[in-house]
């Protein structure tokens, strides 16, 4: 059976093309690649393959956006400190499943097989290596590494205030197809379609920015969390948002997160963490550990495999760090 790929390294470092394309700022680019990779294989899995295909970035629409300005003070004054960038990530959709079973995630899937994406909106300050309120796109890039970004877990606030609409058939019939890490055809039109989806909500934001505009001049960034394929990449650059900043007009009603909800506070408890490269400076004791553990998850696509890769590696640095601390 013809794949689009020899192996899964080939499927890997074809990801990886398509992640520096976007994070140069060529996501137009990186879509007509990714689509004319899946061409060659659209027949293997037709449905999903369709849908990648077929999927617009003008059908895509971003709620929410309204609510940006008065969500920003609210932010703002939450973290007593200016929000210099924004940040919008896919958010795997396992944290979300109606049941887990087998392993599973069960997704409630619309009549259509079409399942809308859980966005997760970031709100982040100037962090110690990066500056978003004055670095150019080259100077953010300088802030991502192996095992993810200085600003990973360390933004002021957090909410899914932004949503989106016009991804859930394509969005769907990924989840729905086969292991993406599997080293098959289906795997590989599986993996391509997966990355078409991430580079259309890049576009997506960029063509919001272009015709809505920001509340101010910032940073945005379009990422993930832990939902395949892990995609993240600044969409503008604080210079580059400059000629769409325009005031927004002011709502006055309820904003969800931006009142102090109960879902507001619980997902910035659980994702309030500070980043990895900053505990590894605070902590270097735990870089020989970071190293073999980059080593162990080189190949882990899936959050339930993360700890069965790591292994004893997980015990010793646990047994560790229990025994530094006594």
């Amino acid at each position: 059976m013809q794949r689009a790929f020899a192996d899964e390294a080939e499927q890997r470092t074809f990801c990886d093309e398509l992640l520096q394309m976007l994070r140069r700022g060529e996501p137009e680019a990186a879509l007509e690649h990714a689509r004319s990779r899946l061409r060659s294989v659209e027949g293997i899995s037709p449905l999903v393959a369709e849908r990648a295909l077929m999927t617009r970035v003008e059908d895509i629409t971003l709620t929410g956006w309204d609510k940006l300005a008065p969500r920003i003070q609210s932010a703002e004054e939450y973290g007593n400190e200016p929000v210099t960038a924004l940040g919008i990530d896919f958010s795997w959709p396992g944290h979300f499943a109606s049941a887990i079973r087998d392993g599973k995630a069960v997704l409630d899937y619309d009549t259509q097989g079409g399942f809308a994406p859980v966005l997760e909106t970031n709100y982040y300050g100037d962090m110690r290596k990066v500056k978003f309120s004055t670095a150019t796109r080259d100077e953010i890039l300088g802030g991502y590494s192996s095992f993810g970004s200085e600003w990973q877990g360390g933004f002021i606030d957090i909410d899914n205030l932004i949503g989106v609409k016009g991804m859930a058939p394509l969005y769907g019939a990924i989840q729905a197809c086969g292991p993406r890490n599997a080293d098959t055809a289906e795997g590989d039109a599986c993996v391509l379609a997966a990355s078409i989806s991430a580079i259309l909500l890049h576009l997506a934001v960029k063509r919001t920015i272009e015709t809505r505009g920001l509340p101010k001049p910032m940073a945005v960034l379009v990422g993930s969390n832990e939902d395949f394929p892990f995609f993240d990449a600044p969409v503008m650059s604080v210079d580059e948002t400059h000629a769409h900043a325009r005031p927004f007009e002011h709502h006055s009603g309820p904003i969800g997160a931006a009142q102090g909800s109960a879902e507001s506070s619980q997902r910035r408890a659980k994702r309030d963490r500070p980043s990895v490269n900053v505990l590894l400076k605070e902590h270097p004791e735990f870089t020989d550990f970071a190293k073999l553990a980059e080593q162990s998850l080189r190949h882990v696509r899936k959050p339930k495999d993360v700890l069965p890769a790591l292994g004893n590696l997980a015990a010793s640095a646990l047994a560790d760090f229990v025994c530094k601390r006594r």
